[in-house]
């Protein structure tokens, strides 16, 4: 049977950040991994080189250790934005027996959505998830699963076929349509026309998407892929 820790990928990690806060503090790696013991974990100095040189990453547990000892936010160790469910937990520092105490969900059961990165709720429990963790529209799209398929039809959209893709991209979304379709026209303008889509620079297009619609604040009751109506998770 599958040890289900082994389904545990590690977080997002920067090595830089980490080195650069271990050198604020004055601090060697030998006493780092000190100060880790006492959270009872058991890492030898070498391995907080290793992390530094970017050689090994750390586990949940060592990362939220970690930023507890070099005493920073644990995003700065994550180094960018968080991008799925996971991450963004682990950013605002929870487990997931505390985060699925605040969304309302049994630890199975949320833990069983992060693995997938595709949460799935009602109104009200992504309300909670959104409140806990500071999300925006676009990250409870990304934590939802929808990331690559929204980065596909963008990429389609701006080559000259964005009322194609408009009803699926307002579908994972869960946005007005008509203002959706507003952003597309926009963004469809800036590329050359004839464009072919293997070459649009797919992330620059996601962040100018987000962007025109004025990075807004996630809203739990937006119809998107993420709302189940009238059903638990």
């Amino acid at each position: 049977m599958t040890d289900p820790n082994d389904l545990d990928v590690p977080p997002a990690f920067s090595p830089s950040a980490a080195a650069s806060a271990r050198g604020v503090m004055a601090l060697t790696c030998e006493r780092v991994a000190a100060t880790l013991a006492s959270y009872e974990l058991r890492v030898m100095p070498s391995t907080v080189a290793q992390w530094e040189a970017g050689t090994e990453r750390p586990s949940e547990a060592e990362l939220l250790a970690l930023a507890k000892s070099l005493v920073v936010p644990v995003s700065r160790l994550m180094g960018g934005r968080p991008t799925n469910l996971q991450d963004h937990r682990i950013a605002a520092g929870l487990t997931r027996a505390e985060l699925a105490k605040r969304v309302r969900m049994r630890e199975v059961g949320y833990t069983r959505l992060e693995r997938a990165n595709k949460w799935r709720a009602d109104e009200e429990r992504t309300g909670f998830l959104v409140r806990t963790l500071g999300l925006s529209m676009q990250d409870l799209a990304e934590v939802s699963g929808v990331g690559p398929e929204l980065e596909n039809l963008l990429a389609e959209a701006v080559v000259g076929r964005w009322k194609t893709q408009l009803p699926d991209i307002t579908r994972l979304t869960g946005m007005r349509r008509k203002r959706i379709g507003e952003v597309l026209e926009v963004l469809s303008s800036v590329f050359p026309e004839g464009m072919d889509v293997a070459d649009v620079p797919r992330a620059a297009v996601v962040e100018r998407f987000w962007g025109l619609l004025g990075d807004p604040v996630a809203d739990p009751g937006a119809p998107g892929v993420w709302l189940l109506q009238g059903r638990f998770a």
